[in-house]
């Protein structure tokens, strides 16, 4: 980098950029940038034309250890500030970045055509001010950037994060003693065909390394620390046996505790939470009756075993059950996760005194790990309401649930002791794979080392979109060519999506905002968006029409999500189905609509929005509500459904479903390894001919424990 260049103003093309302002001019329009986003701007106009690695940048312009997240968020920012010409700013794969154009830089003794003053008189004068405030400025973000522990960027600075783990493989499952600061939690580790091993480790915050606590031959986990911190009780899976455990802190000298999890339904069903409620009684989740739902027990202790045992919590018959709970500070209440299928539920409050409970958040998403506030005014929890697990945060006696602060994209397992949260966070990075549907080939057709996920071509092939958070936020990228570039800045996290109108004009996506999430299309070529359905509930999953006038939706708004539609001429919104639908796709010829949904959970045929529904398989299940689709091919006599999905020996699909004939034939294995990595949910495209198909890959993933502190200081604020 030119170090002579870092206060010239400069132009690139219809760009003006006045760094010692942190200004920046495109299209008639000014905006501030903060100092960090103008330098990475000076320090590309410095390297052009030569791409900077994200190396580079690093060892530049922040402390040495700053992850990469830190570095897209700060050029996600950058491209914003772009504003119209974001093609000025080009993403290198593999590489990094570079300004596409030439840079002008201005002279000493000129300026650009607007002038940082009005007069050359006073121009010394105010250069020397805007000097002292960017000094000002550049002191305070190197004063919350300088720690070496807190290597990320942290999105408030009333909040400090802090790495607990960095072991091999995925470290989850936490659990924190708030007087002896000994953390507890699972590590496994996954090397290529050999099993995971799951196992025990502790350490304490403060001057501990990471320990060993079981290494058996079984998978050991969900621990949980006594109220003493003494011992720690855990679920415990060897072949088909499932139990629990409990060992002590000091010694590692396992207590005698006769103790399983219940009936299982099969082999892989086993409940996998456990709690103290004292230090001679703990809680417990097992199922009682292969068909019956999963309870909340407690067991009394004594030194010899288990006393007695009963259970405290009752969910209906039709549900899962009670599969996870975090007790209240006061021992009053206990909060719930209350699944109605095998993946999605949502949170209750269960009152211990008088049974009663309390349903806190709506929607039937998956939830992994709840906690209380340390005032037991909120509940914080891993939510996957905008398709990967975020923290959030919602009033114990209900309210509108809000995100809260964590480091990265996929957050989940919080516990908060004190004003200090533990959570676990995912690395993964997500590529696009295309797939011969006769198992012959499989190849990546989108990658990066961050996520790129749901690829739906054009209707003319020209075009590929898809989502990504390649720039940090997650949004909707195209790739022309060799070519890939963001679509849209839609400022929030896309529930899912995208989907082509037919004439490949304009892509449908339902984007998650604050409140609700909610349907929008945007044109391809101007960007321009439009907000098709706003509303309090939640839509999901837009598919266009055969003619592209309509869009075909789940939503939540009556309480239980159900299929719609709404029109795109004059906005209004019509219901289709009354048994339940999480996903509807319309049909071909324009005729009515498939849904999966109604108690079977099976593949649904409705003519029109006032006509009944047709069953057309029970037990149709995809492997996620969008991993389904129809197509009409020019071979086959009707439409055929492809779709991924769990086999019964627990084996994972691509597989096709002839309607009329009801024969299901398997084409792709996805769990092997010989395929993909490991199946992202995401759209499911497969081309009209159904020879080839686009799913995501897990190709690459490992997870850490991560420190924040601040608890306190957010529920105080709320």
């Amino acid at each position: 980098m030119n170090r002579d260049n870092t206060s010239k103003n400069f132009r690139i093309a219809d760009l003006h950029v006045w760094p010692n302002r942190l200004a920046i001019e495109v299209g008639g329009v000014e905006q501030k940038v903060e100092p960090r986003v103008m330098e990475i701007l000076v320090f590309l106009a410095s390297s052009q034309p030569s791409t900077v690695s994200r190396e580079s940048l690093r060892e530049a312009l922040w402390d040495a250890h700053v992850s990469d997240d830190a570095i897209h968020r700060a050029i996600w920012k950058l491209r914003r500030a772009l504003g119209p010409r974001p093609d000025l700013l080009e993403t290198v794969a593999k590489r990094g970045y570079r300004l596409t154009a030439p840079v002008e830089w201005c002279t000493d003794d000129e300026d650009l055509v607007r002038p940082l003053a009005n007069s050359r008189q006073n121009k010394g004068v105010r250069v020397l001010a805007l000097l002292g405030i960017l000094s000002v400025l550049l002191v305070a973000w190197s004063l919350v950037n300088h720690d070496a522990r807190k290597p990320l960027d942290v999105k408030d600075p009333r909040f400090d994060f802090e790495p607990v783990t960095s072991l091999p493989g995925y470290e989850t499952q936490p659990d924190l003693h708030a007087q002896s600061r000994r953390v507890v939690f699972t590590n496994f580790q996954k090397e290529g065909d050999s099993p995971n091993q799951w196992d025990l480790w502790t350490r304490t915050l403060d001057d501990g390394r990471p320990q060993r606590m079981t290494a058996t031959a079984a998978h050991e986990m969900s621990p949980a620390l006594s109220p003493s911190g003494a011992k720690v009780a855990f679920v415990r899976m060897q072949g088909d046996d499932c139990g629990f455990g409990i060992v002590h802190v000091a010694t590692g000298i396992e207590q005698p505790l006769d103790l399983d999890c219940g009936a299982k339904r099969d082999p892989s069903d086993c409940c996998r939470a456990v709690g103290w409620h004292s230090e001679d009684r703990l809680l417990v989740t097992r199922r009682e009756v292969p068909t019956g739902p999963i309870r909340i027990y407690e067991v009394e202790l004594s030194a010899d075993g288990v006393v007695a045992m009963h259970s405290i919590s009752d969910p209906p018959s039709q549900f899962e059950g009670d599969v996870d709970f975090a007790r209240s500070r006061d021992g009053r209440r206990l909060a719930v996760v209350r699944r109605r299928s095998l993946e999605a539920g949502d949170l209750y409050v269960l009152d211990l005194e008088t049974g009663v409970s309390r349903q806190v958040t709506t929607g039937n998403y998956p939830i992994s790990g709840v906690t209380w506030s340390e005032d037991d005014q909120d509940l914080i929890f891993g939510w996957r309401r905008t398709g990967e697990s975020v923290l959030w945060q919602v009033p114990a006696n209900g309210g509108v649930p809000q995100p809260t602060r964590t480091i990265g994209m996929n957050a989940s397992n919080p516990v908060a002791r004190g004003d200090e949260l533990i959570y676990e966070e995912w690395k993964s990075e997500i590529n696009i794979w295309m797939l011969d549907l006769d198992g012959s080939s499989a190849h990546p057709e989108v990658q990066s080392t961050l996520w790129d996920w749901s690829g739906s071509p054009s209707p003319d092939g020209t075009l590929l979109a898809f989502l990504s958070n390649r720039e940090g936020s997650q949004e909707v990228w195209l790739r022309a060519g060799a070519e890939h570039y963001p679509l849209t800045t839609l400022d929030g996290r896309i529930a899912s999506g995208p989907v082509w109108r037919p004439d490949g004009g304009a892509i449908a996506v339902a984007v998650v905002g604050t409140q609700s999430i909610d349907i929008a299309t945007v044109e391809v070529n101007s960007k321009a968006v439009r907000w098709v359905v706003t509303d309090a509930s939640d839509e999901r999953d837009p598919r266009y029409s055969a003619n592209g006038g309509e869009l075909y939706f789940s939503s939540n708004r009556t309480g239980d999500w159900e299929a719609y539609s709404a029109s795109l001429e004059t906005g209004m919104v019509e219901r289709w189905t009354t048994i339940g639908a999480v996903a509807a796709r319309p049909a071909h010829d324009g005729l009515g609509i498939w849904f999966v949904g109604g108690d079977s959970r099976g593949l649904w045929r409705q003519e029109a929005a006032d006509s009944e529904a047709t069953l057309i398989l029970g037990g149709f299940n995809p492997i996620a509500p969008t991993e389904w689709t129809v197509n009409r091919e020019p071979d086959r006599d009707g439409e055929v459904i492809y779709f991924n999905h769990l086999t019964d020996s627990g084996a994972m699909w691509m597989s096709r479903l002839d309607p009329k004939t009801g024969e299901i034939e398997n084409l792709v294995r996805l769990d092997d390894g010989s395929t993909i990595g490991e199946l992202y949910p995401g759209n499911l495209w497969v081309n009209a001919l159904g020879t080839r198909a686009l799913v995501g890959s897990v190709d690459q993933s490992h997870s850490d424990l991560w420190l924040r502190k601040g608890m306190a200081r957010e529920s105080n604020d709320r």
